[in-house]
């Protein structure tokens, strides 16, 4: 992911900043897993995630 930072511009960054200490790949293995997983299941993983990585 790239984050815009003021002084030296984008730089890429593997942890979201809403998130603190999510980890961003994750993210983006459950959007490609889309279409072969139930909405329901998906929102499972990614509660599971958000629980896991202490950003609650």
């Amino acid at each position: 992911m790239l984050i815009l930072d003021p002084r030296t511009g984008y730089v890429v960054d593997s942890h979201s900043r809403a998130l603190p200490g999510f980890p961003i790949e994750a993210v983006c293995e459950l959007i490609a897993k889309r279409h072969q997983l139930p909405d329901t299941a998906l929102i499972r993983i990614f509660r599971t995630l958000i629980e896991t990585s202490g950003t609650r």
